[in-house]
């Protein structure tokens, strides 16, 4: 058996926590999943699973296995990268990072591009939050990703691709829609201070503090000194979005996250834009770059 193939069920039993379910999911019988993981152990010569415990859980063998195995997929994806430099992106493999929002509206286009001129080389999409995105740019593990944070005290080179307005946005069907601004030829209408003191009487969707969306939303009603009857508090952009256009408040959102039309056209606008506006940058291990790392950020900013 591939070496691929058993990591890939040791690793999903470690994560569900049960070989029936494990099982269910890899599309394969209990008994012979049973069996194969049976047989690994065998070749260690050390359980890798503790059937002891409820739920079933790894052993100190089990977690050094899948450690190991992590080191050797980084390994392994570092020699493809060096391979497709070689033979001039005929080949070879591409590992693109970003938080859930920005990989279904700041990517696709560019991904599309990508894999279109160069089908020889291998394209991954890793969705997963900053912090975890940042440690596998610097362990080698991704080769890029989009982030609006850029913490440059990790060994990673961070390069701006995109400086974009944040917009207030409505439903476009909510009443006090006809007491604000027109929205103008740009799309948006802008607010002066009076039209943001009516937006109180709303409810405001506010993503977390951790967010960056959610802190220039908490700047923008500290430096305005507004106080929202109501708060509804939400940890993803697509569920502010859905909110606010299904006429539950106002929220907060980037100019990027309207590509791709994924929501019907917001009411959308512009307030402060000293604060409403942040910087998109693409991040990658410094020193690092492949060949196919530059040719996909050329295809990035074509299509930004």
């Amino acid at each position: 058996m591939e070496t691929s193939t058993i990591v890939t069920y040791v690793r999903a039993v470690a994560r569900l926590k049960s070989v029936s379910a494990a099982a269910e999911e890899l599309g394969i019988t209990q008994p012979a999943l049973s069996a194969r993981l049976k047989k690994l152990e065998d070749q260690l010569g050390a359980q890798v699973f503790d059937r002891s415990s409820n739920p079933i859980s790894l052993t100190e063998a089990g977690e050094a296995y899948l450690a190991t195995q992590e080191q050797i997929d980084v390994l392994n994806h570092q020699l493809a990268c060096r391979i497709s430099d070689i033979k001039e992106l005929k080949c070879g493999s591409l590992a693109i990072g970003g938080p859930g929002f920005f990989n279904a509206t700041v990517l696709p286009a560019a991904i599309a591009a990508f894999t279109q001129r160069y089908p020889g080389i291998r394209t991954q999409v890793v969705t997963d939050t900053v912090p975890n995105l940042t440690k596998a740019a610097a362990s080698g593990a991704i080769d890029l990703f989009v982030t609006p944070l850029a913490n440059k005290s990790l060994g990673l080179t961070y390069q701006e691709i995109l400086t974009e307005k944040v917009f207030l946005c409505l439903s476009p069907n909510a009443p006090l829609v006809t007491e604000l601004p027109p929205i103008g030829p740009e799309g948006y209408g802008i607010l002066g201070e009076e039209d943001l003191r009516k937006l109180q009487q709303l409810p405001f969707i506010m993503l977390s503090e951790t967010l960056q969306i959610g802190r220039i939303a908490r700047q923008l009603l500290q430096a305005h000194d507004l106080t929202p009857a109501q708060t509804i508090e939400v940890d993803q952009t697509m569920t502010g979005m859905a909110l606010a256009l299904a006429g539950a408040g106002v929220c907060m959102v980037a100019e990027s996250a309207l590509r791709g039309g994924i929501f019907e056209k917001p009411a959308l606008y512009l307030a402060d834009p000293q604060i409403c506006t942040r910087t998109l940058y693409l991040a990658q291990k410094r020193g690092a770059a492949s060949l196919a790392s530059q040719a996909f950020i050329e295809i990035l900013q074509e299509t930004l």
